[in-house]
């Protein structure tokens, strides 16, 4: 890769999707994700909707941006209001043929991208009035952390999988996962601010509880039946692997690998429930007495996360068939 240049999914999907829409300028096309994902996590449930923006918009954004219609308050660019939106976007290539469409995505692919769906956005009748949008309508979404435990790594799980050592106290955590379900002010378990905008947002939400306030349906740590017992048949502490699943409405910013890294802490006895339940009441880490810093455990890195459902209640998708 040019020195600079980060690889991303989106960025190889709207590269192939300028050259399917007839070789036009990549930033005309838009690739708008369910979920805004670490470099470095998997997805099985990514759900992105695409579309180009005719030749003469971003310019129209830089002069005249306020006659620009955006349709979702908030958002920098247009959306389209329905699938057959003229207003700001160009025909869907190949005659609308979505089938062949996915097809020409997946010869073009590299190895680690697959398109394994693909339909025309559903038409929305929401009280929230807006068209749909892969994260706005989204209901909740479900993440899936891999953890491995035993004497050492098992070397076939490295790349997806984390570390943590020999054992895991997993009363301790599944008790930590209690402590961490339902609906509170997660800010304490957020990821610092990447850049000029994030830091703004960052600032914005810590004024505002309700920006930074979810609710998690579902945490728990579920042990995955590792066939490494075969292959390591006398090795002990015997090699484990667990996912631990989260399932919310909203997440913030780094927030699973820091539910994640939290409870790895507990499991170790770096940290305590307490500290888990102190942290979601209080929206930090402070000690009574003690300057209200975060308390010392490894974030969980990304590796091991992948995003594994993204659930749209009663939307219906017109799935059409794939070829390959």
């Amino acid at each position: 890769l040019a020195k600079g240049f980060v690889r991303s999914v989106e960025g190889v999907l709207r590269d192939n999707l300028a050259k399917i829409y007839g070789n036009v300028d990549p930033k005309r096309v838009v690739v708008e994700g369910c979920s805004r994902l670490d470099r470095g996590v998997h997805a099985r449930g990514m759900i992105a909707q695409v579309y180009c923006l005719k030749p003469n918009i971003l310019e129209m954004l830089d002069d005249e941006k306020d006659e620009v219609d955006l349709s979702i308050q908030g958002k920098r660019l247009p959306h389209p209001k329905h699938p057959n939106d003229s207003s700001y976007f160009d025909k869907l290539p190949m005659d609308g043929n979505l089938s062949r469409l996915a097809f020409a995505l997946n010869r073009m692919r590299p190895s680690d991208v697959q398109v394994t769906g693909i339909a025309l956005a559903p038409e929305m009748g929401d009280e929230k009035n807006h068209p749909f949008h892969p994260s706005l309508s989204s209901q909740y979404k479900t993440y899936e952390y891999r953890i491995s435990t035993g004497a050492f790594q098992d070397p076939t799980l490295a790349r997806v999988s984390w570390y943590v050592g020999e054992a895991l106290d997993l009363a301790a955590v599944k008790k930590g996962c209690e402590v961490l379900t339902g609906t509170n002010n997660y800010v304490a378990f957020q990821g610092a601010p990447s850049g000029p905008d994030d830091r703004q947002r960052y600032k914005s939400n810590l004024e505002i509880p309700e920006t930074t306030t979810c609710t998690l349906f579902h945490v728990a740590l579920e042990e995955i039946p590792a066939p490494s017992a075969a292959y390591f048949p006398d090795v002990e502490p015997r090699i484990k692997s667990y996912n631990v699943v989260v399932k919310g409405d909203r997440f913030l910013y780094k927030m699973v690998r820091f539910l994640v890294g939290s409870l790895v802490a507990v499991g170790t006895g770096k940290l305590n429930c307490d500290d888990l339940e102190r942290a979601v009441q209080l929206g930090n880490w402070a000690i009574p007495g003690e300057e209200p810093k975060r308390k010392e455990f490894q974030v969980a890195p990304p590796h091991g996360l992948v995003l594994a459902d993204v659930d749209y209640g009663e939307v219906d998708f017109d799935w059409r068939p794939l070829r390959y």
